[in-house]
């Protein structure tokens, strides 16, 4: 009995332990980054960067471009899929601006779900939806999120781990075991919405669970916007034919979960030093400075700046609609003040 009661007071003493330690990983994570970035980067010439920056390819940057707007346009349609799923009455063109606004806001912001969805809160609020059946969205958005993810890293880790995998011979083993875990998981998900029948509880809300062929949707979309997304970088690359695609694509699922581990927002600085860490002694390390820079920009500063504009011309469409309803109801209750008066004289 007594053993029974330690064990149990030792494994109540290792959760607290463990609560406490877990929010300090995403910080330290983004410190380590920045003192490799730092000792990477010391001494690096940034006007050589700039000026690299400056002879990129134009076929390479526009070919980066059109992905990057194809990579948004594949992410309307994740929203489409949640928005389905809860019976929305919306059409595609408000779903899409949604989509576009909170994706962006949310990774440039981070905190995805805190970031995104008050975006999505605030606006789909605006059109009518109820908190229910917005709460829904962001749930089913973020499990799609992870489903692709895990899909795409699974698939690529087990296969065939990526290149500069393979030349750490040691490495070669742990990713595909991590690729396989991964996959297990997904199959696990579906042994889990095959069994569950009863709508889950999150908070006050009812959710249910979606079937398997809802589920196979979220993943082939999903794990596009992760492909499009690593060809929006190898784009850039490409124009020095300096690594393949699925070279491209390894290094950039480790960098997105180190990026998403530290909850920096677009795992600012964490993704850059992986790229960095791992590449610096095959690329010159201000073209590989240059790309990341540049990529940065496409991907998430361009998009970011024209879903802040939208977002701003929302808000302002809706005060002003706003205060020309409080306009007109002022007016109807002054000309009704007015008319009471004058009925009251003439009553006298």
């Amino acid at each position: 009995m007594s053993v029974q009661l330690l064990s149990r007071e030792t494994f109540r003493k290792a959760s607290r332990k463990l609560k406490r330690a877990i929010p300090m990983i995403g910080p330290v994570v983004f410190f380590v980054s920045i003192v490799v970035l730092y000792r990477q980067l010391r001494g690096l010439d940034f006007q050589l960067v700039f000026h690299t920056m400056g002879t990129m390819s134009a076929p390479a940057l526009f070919f980066a471009a059109g992905l990057t707007v194809l990579a948004y346009i594949n992410l309307t349609f994740v929203e489409l899929l949640s928005n389905v799923r809860v019976s929305s009455n919306l059409g595609y063109k408000r779903i899409g601006l949604v989509s576009f606004v909170a994706y962006c806001f949310s990774k440039n912001i981070g905190f995805s779900v805190i970031s995104g969805g008050a975006v999505r809160l605030r606006l789909y609020r605006e059109w009518g939806q109820d908190f229910g059946n917005i709460t829904k969205i962001i749930i089913l958005n973020y499990i799609s999120f992870w489903l692709g993810l895990f899909f795409v890293t699974g698939m690529a880790f087990a296969v065939s781990p990526p290149t500069f995998v393979r030349e750490l011979d040691l490495l070669t083993g742990t990713f595909r075991v991590f690729g396989v875990l991964l996959l297990l998981l997904i199959g696990g998900y579906f042994l889990l919405i095959k069994k569950i029948k009863r709508p889950l509880k999150i908070g006050t809300v009812p959710l249910q669970l979606p079937n398997a062929r809802f589920t196979m949707w979220q993943i082939v979309v999903s794990s596009a916007d992760w492909l499009i997304t690593a060809g929006v970088l190898y784009a850039v690359f490409s124009g020095h034919n300096v690594m393949s695609f699925y070279e491209t694509l390894g290094i950039f699922l480790v960098a997105q979960f180190a990026g998403l581990t530290s909850q920096v927002p677009g795992g600012m600085g964490v993704f850059e030093a992986l790229f960095v860490v791992i590449l610096s002694e095959r690329i010159e390390k201000a073209y590989l400075v240059a790309v990341l820079l540049t990529y940065r920009i496409l991907f998430f500063f361009i998009p970011f700046a024209v879903a802040a504009a939208a977002f701003g011309i929302i808000e302002y469409t809706h005060n002003k609609h706003l205060k020309e309803i409080l306009s007109r109801a002022k007016d109807r209750n002054q000309k009704a003040d007015l008319q009471t008066e004058g009925n009251d004289k003439n009553s006298k």
